[in-house]
């Protein structure tokens, strides 16, 4: 009697050992085809995006161009700091890194773990 209440216990923690398992393999599933698809969705704009941000740093090393981008990078102190917090929100949806923000807002408040 004993013994087929032991092999019971037995079998319940490994079926729920592999329970846990499964779920943990599909929640990683799941985060892998979701990067992939916003991978899948990324448009013209993403790389425009890409290409105007980076012309400028490209451009200080032309030494004909080099002050043009100093006087450009001057200018942009006087720009207000509500426009850099709008500006950072649609870099952050343009490179899909709204969901990584919401995520991090959730385990902050204790939705994620």
């Amino acid at each position: 009697m004993w013994g087929a209440i032991g092999a019971y216990l037995a079998n319940w923690f490994t079926s729920a050992s592999e329970s846990r398992q499964r779920i943990a393999e599909a929640k990683t599933t799941a985060i892998i085809k979701q990067d992939l698809s916003g991978m899948a969705n990324r448009g013209v704009k993403d790389y425009l995006l890409l290409i105007v941000t980076s012309f400028p740093f490209v451009l200080a090393f032309v030494p004909e161009h080099a002050q043009t981008v100093t006087e450009g990078f001057e200018a942009l102190k006087t720009v207000p700091e509500y426009y850099w917090y709008g500006l950072a929100l649609v870099y952050a949806d343009t490179f899909g890194l709204r969901q990584l923000l919401l995520d991090e807002i959730a385990r902050r408040r204790g939705g994620i773990k």
